[in-house]
């Protein structure tokens, strides 16, 4: 079976509309991987928002991200100041790094 990778926001869209189309939120929670009372907020969200607006991610609070505001290159110095024996792989946005020996 092919794994397919979705954002949350279309993970949120899809199970809302299962439910909506008829499917039970337990079944619907159980094949997205989220709890039946994650389901039923999302639902909430999309009937009290306007919709699929609702289903988009609201800020939360906390510690921001740092990694989201460096540049590939300031991300590959730091990796490289660590550890200067990587081999640092940038490829869609992801790390990969490979020790050299």
């Amino acid at each position: 079976m092919e794994e397919h990778e979705y954002s949350t926001y279309q993970v949120r869209c899809r199970a809302v509309t299962a439910v909506l189309n008829g499917r039970p939120a337990s079944t619907v929670a159980e094949t997205y991987g989220v709890h039946r009372g994650t389901v039923y907020r999302w639902l909430a969200r999309y009937r009290e928002e306007d919709g699929v607006a609702g289903l988009t991610r609201r800020p939360v609070s906390g510690r921001p991200r740092k990694l989201a505001e460096l540049t590939e290159k300031e991300l590959e110095d730091i990796v490289l100041r660590a550890y200067p024996k990587t081999l640092v792989l940038l490829r869609r946005g992801n790390l990969a790094y490979r020790r050299n020996r």
